[in-house]
């Protein structure tokens, strides 16, 4: 991870300061890339970059109705949901964007539902949505066998 976001966070990643306690259902769904949590409040982020607000969004919206045992609810009733945190403590930005980037992208390589949360956030960095999108499919998403992106 040094070489994605640099030296100084080589221990920052693991570090009991960067973590937040969930439920192991939704930490099963954060680790399979379905859902990830983003910015309640972009324009809410503090001077020094620490963003407050967070809620979990749903990346594969193939799993909208199933069943959240822990609460008695479906998956698509906690979509959107801001988190409620115990303490001024947060998770760092970065590490939570790149696992939502690489969420989207797992998206679009499997063909889940979900592209428009792809086409939302090249839409949001100023990107032409359909060059973006051919862009992608032509140089990103490999022909023939396709090597998961947590074996690279």
């Amino acid at each position: 991870m040094a070489t994605v976001f640099g030296r100084e966070t080589e221990t920052e990643l693991f570090s009991p300061r960067n973590g937040f306690i969930m439920s192991s259902f939704i930490e099963e769904l954060f680790d399979l890339h379905q859902v990830a949590f983003v910015s309640a409040d972009e324009k809410a982020a503090r001077e020094d970059g620490m963003i407050m607000r967070w809620r979990l969004v749903v990346i594969d919206e193939n799993i909208l109705n199933d069943d959240v045992y822990e609460k008695g609810c479906f998956i698509r009733d906690i979509n959107n949901t801001e988190l409620a945190f115990k303490s001024a403590a947060r998770p760092a930005s970065r590490f939570l964007y790149y696992h939502y980037v690489v969420s989207i992208l797992r998206a679009r390589k499997f063909k889940r539902k979900g592209e428009n949360m792809l086409r939302a956030l090249a839409a949001d960095a100023g990107y032409d949505i359909d060059e973006a999108m051919e862009t992608f499919d032509q140089n990103i998403v490999p022909q023939g066998d396709i090597q998961d992106l947590d074996d690279v």
